[in-house]
């Protein structure tokens, strides 16, 4: 262990520590202060939602995503970050043979189109770390305000146009980036997060759903 006793014998050793000290200190400062400050970022992708399509005669749940976000790097680790997803939108047609939506076809056969989509701004913290100087990941967590839309039409007419839903839900995320520069990343993520739809069919009973939303996404984000 060293000592002050064992310093003042070795002034040239305890000149080195101070001068080591200083410059670690100097570097760790200049790090920081190059890391922490604003940036945004734009992704876009794939989406898929954990909908039933159970008795459908087609359905699709996968859609087209994307997302635009900005965040302030308040530690080297550590941002705050605000996002807009735009979740994609599910698909699916389900035949009625021998039901009617219309008092004028009692035993004609009907098609009923669904799609469900919905979008979210969320809040929340991404925690960062490299590997290197040019490969990164993040690790996101936060809060949604989120819409869900559902539609539905018929062929033989009646449905609804558009029913919305807002509901509070919580999002993660995973991601990696790759550096170009000191100021450019290419990005990869996935998200996760829950979509709530509800609607109220012809008879009046109110139909509740809530579903799982994952999301993959390329990318990259600027800092200033």
């Amino acid at each position: 262990m060293v000592t002050f006793a064992h310093l003042k014998e070795e002034p040239v050793k305890k000149n080195m520590l101070v001068i080591a000290a200083v410059a670690a200190s100097a570097a760790l400062a200049s790090g920081g202060a190059a890391a922490r400050g604003f940036y945004a970022g734009l992704a876009g992708g794939q989406s898929d939602q954990s909908i039933d399509c159970t008795g459908t005669t087609t359905c699709n749940n996968t859609g087209t995503s994307w997302k635009v976000y900005g965040g302030w790097q308040f530690l080297p680790f550590m941002s705050a970050e605000l996002t807009y997803y735009s979740l994609g939108t599910a698909k699916s047609s389900t035949a009625i043979s021998g039901a009617s939506s219309t008092r004028l076809h009692p035993q004609a056969a009907d098609s009923v189109d669904v799609s469900i989509s919905g979008d979210y701004i969320g809040i929340g913290l991404a925690g960062r770390t490299n590997f290197s100087t040019q490969f990164g990941a993040v690790l996101r967590g936060g809060t949604t305000f989120t819409n869900g839309k559902v539609s539905a039409t018929s062929t033989l007419g009646g449905g609804f146009s558009e029913t919305r839903n807002s509901t509070l839900h919580a999002y993660l995320g995973l991601g990696a980036d790759y550096a170009l520069t000191d100021k450019v990343k290419l990005t990869l993520d996935y998200d996760h997060t829950r979509l709530a739809i509800k609607v109220t069919d012809p008879f009046g009973a109110a139909i509740k759903e809530t579903h799982d939303v994952n999301l993959w996404a390329v990318g990259a984000n600027m800092a200033f």
